[in-house]
């Protein structure tokens, strides 16, 4: 059995492929469906209508254990080739997104994230695949519109029909509270909005609550309630994030 892997290095323009040779002992364990490359697997790589699908499919396989897999935006732009030429004559060369196409984080997100993650949604829910993901950004700061990290939450099992309508309902909710009664811009709170996940809502959502009974007996000792209200929900979501398997986020972070 072997094993051919792209090889994009330029200056080796005659060597485009490397092939890894496996014993045959040990390329009966990488088929079998006993060890990880299942059926199932496979049938979802091959159902993938995004070549970005796949390829963030399979790291969410291998990091499906741990729940939760924090990466640095380059290097997940580098991990799925997204800024790579395109080879003439690939079969890859219809799917793969030009580089130029994709130069800021929100084409990224938009053209690779979200379809990714919309895809694998649907798919499980045909039970067509066993895993789904959600994801959150790691900003540098609050001027900054490209996020340091990207951290996928990892899901084995398609939310239930009620959990998806208590998320809805608990988000719905919240914005309501920012648009109608604080009157926040639409743009603004879905930046943070964006963040709250089927993981974390319920603990966001009661974060929620409490800034807003804390304003509605202490408005008068708060400047800005917007800046408040926003902050709250953000260090609601950064605290579920950290204490979540604490160590492997404060390692992947660097925190």
């Amino acid at each position: 059995m072997s094993r051919s892997i792209y090889n994009n290095d330029k200056s080796q323009k005659n060597r485009s492929y490397i092939h890894i040779f496996f014993d045959e002992d040990i390329a009966r364990l990488l088929v079998n469906p006993c060890y990880g490359y299942s059926r199932l697997l496979q049938a979802t790589v091959d159902n993938c209508r995004s070549i970005y699908t796949a390829r963030i499919y399979m790291q969410i396989c291998r990091h499906a254990d741990g729940k939760k897999w924090a990466i640095p935006y380059p290097d997940l732009r580098l991990l799925l080739n997204v800024d790579s030429p395109k080879k003439k004559g690939s079969t890859e060369s219809k799917q793969r997104i030009r580089a130029n196409s994709v130069p800021r984080y929100h084409e990224f997100r938009r053209r690779v994230l979200d379809v990714a993650r919309d895809e694998l949604l649907l798919m499980v829910q045909n039970n067509t695949t066993n895993y789904y993901f959600t994801y959150t950004e790691e900003f540098p700061s609050n001027r900054h519109s490209t996020p340091s990290h990207i951290i996928f939450n990892i899901y084995e099992t398609h939310p239930s029909k009620k959990d998806l309508y208590a998320y809805e309902n608990h988000l719905s909710q919240m914005r309501h509270y920012a648009g109608h009664i604080l009157k926040i811009g639409q743009d603004r709170y879905n930046r943070v909005f964006k963040n709250i996940t089927l993981r974390n809502y319920t603990y966001v959502f009661q974060r929620h609550l409490a800034a807003w009974i804390y304003m509605e007996d202490h408005g008068d000792k708060i400047n800005n309630r917007d800046a408040y209200y926003l902050k709250s929900i953000e260090n609601a979501i950064k605290e579920e994030k950290i204490s979540h398997e604490q160590g492997v986020i404060q390692m992947e972070l660097n925190l």
